[in-house]
């Protein structure tokens, strides 16, 4: 099992809320900076717990476990 932080639970309760979102609107949501988001972002999709599909502007982002 992957361990999550507390961070990555907000975040991922976002993304199901609204899988369309910015790392920017994710950053104001989680009182975090932008680099903050991506890192947590950037781990989270390491462990293969999220992903992100389609173009930087047209994307989503899609929880696999």
């Amino acid at each position: 099992t992957t361990k999550t932080t507390m961070k990555q639970e907000e975040i991922i309760k976002i993304i199901c809320e609204n899988p369309q979102i910015s790392a920017k609107e994710m950053a104001e949501k989680l009182n975090l900076t932008v680099d903050g988001v991506r890192y947590h972002l950037t781990k989270m999709k390491k462990a293969g717990l999220i992903r992100y599909e389609g173009s930087t502007k047209l994307g989503k982002w899609i929880i696999t476990k």
